[in-house]
């Protein structure tokens, strides 16, 4: 049987209870990983908005040829 002295004279690295430096340096490092994941999902946001802005410009471009070949019809 285990006695009361010997849980408590556990320590938290016996228990597996990270240091508080560990602590920082794991939360650094989630942080640095939502860094990277935001940072990319904002390129990818760039790159939608630019293909969006050469839909439009070419959506414009055939409206204005209908529009034109409409006024000749009419």
């Amino acid at each position: 049987m285990t006695e009361a002295t010997d849980i408590a004279a556990d320590s938290s690295f016996d228990l597996g209870v990270p240091t508080e430096l560990e602590s920082y340096q794991h939360q650094c490092l989630m942080l640095l990983d939502e860094f990277h994941e935001a940072w990319a999902d904002i390129r990818k946001l760039k790159g939608d908005a630019r293909a969006l802005v050469a839909m439009n410009d070419a959506l414009t471009a055939e409206l204005i040829v209908l529009r034109a070949a409409q006024q000749r019809t009419h």
